[in-house]
């Protein structure tokens, strides 16, 4: 049977592009899995367009769509058109979340550092217990290809991680940066997570924060691939339905250090 899009998830669930080789010979495909769960692990999702407002892979000047048969798993199999710094990119379309209680969303708010109490919501009109959220998905993976030359850019996304040097060719002794962006502003003082899975296996979490300009340096090392997430809370919008007043924006950036 075949994985639906992106599952719902026990919230603080991450959604991110995982590919098979972080680096290929410009003659190779790229390939890749969508993956939900949490600590840099989770299902394999099959390929089911419906499911994404969005499904791209950029490098250089070309940008063409990510295709291929529903159910497809990996999701992910494209030929690079050139060498460079490969994007790709994906969005989900909107989905929805029930939190019978309210216990639920309090273990998600602190985990993702939002400023918002009980009080707060139900002084908003709010149900205490019973209430939904709606949220959207925005990941980008980094790949290099041939020569990977090239650098990360902003490509459209409502929230988005840009990496702002290139993780296969820079130096990133001083760690690795990377810009948080809601719309077309840097998103200052917001939480960054890093997920950092060695050779083993093994992933180990961290907490960050940009500073004012929206910027996060973040600790890396050779021979890991890293998943950066940060999410954004904010009121549903006006007229929303069936119960749901908040609405969650998920950014997600997956790249490997050589």
């Amino acid at each position: 049977m075949l994985l639906c899009g992106l599952v719902a998830p026990g919230h603080a669930h991450e959604f991110w592009i995982e590919p098979e080789a972080y680096t290929v010979a410009a003659s190779e495909k790229v390939v890749a899995h969508f993956r939900n769960g949490e600590h840099f692990e989770g299902n394999r999702l099959s390929f089911i367009p419906s499911r994404y407002a969005k499904h791209d892979f950029i490098v250089g000047a070309s940008q063409q769509a990510i295709t291929g048969d529903l159910g497809r798993r990996p999701a992910v199999s494209v030929e690079p058109a050139e060498s460079g710094l490969g994007i790709l990119v994906v969005q989900s379309e909107t989905q929805r979340l029930r939190y019978p209680n309210w216990e639920k969303f309090q273990n998600f708010i602190d985990h993702k550092d939002f400023d918002l109490t009980q009080a707060e919501h139900v002084a908003l009109g709010h149900p205490a217990a019973d209430f939904r959220e709606r949220y959207r998905r925005f990941a980008k993976s980094l790949v290099g290809v041939g020569d990977a030359r090239g650098s990360d850019r902003r490509v459209g996304l409502e929230i988005e991680l840009v990496a702002l040097v290139n993780p296969y060719l820079d130096d990133l002794s001083e760690g690795m940066p990377v810009q948080a962006f809601l719309a077309d502003a840097p998103r200052a003082d917001v939480q960054i997570e890093l997920f950092e899975k060695g050779a083993d296996g093994e992933v180990v979490t961290t907490l960050h924060r940009t500073d004012e300009a929206g910027v996060a340096m973040l600790p890396v090392q050779a021979g890991h691939s890293y998943l950066v997430d940060t999410v954004h809370l904010r009121p549903a919008p006006a007229g929303s339905k069936d119960g749901v007043v908040w609405q969650t924006l998920w950014a997600s950036l997956t790249f490997a250090v050589p």
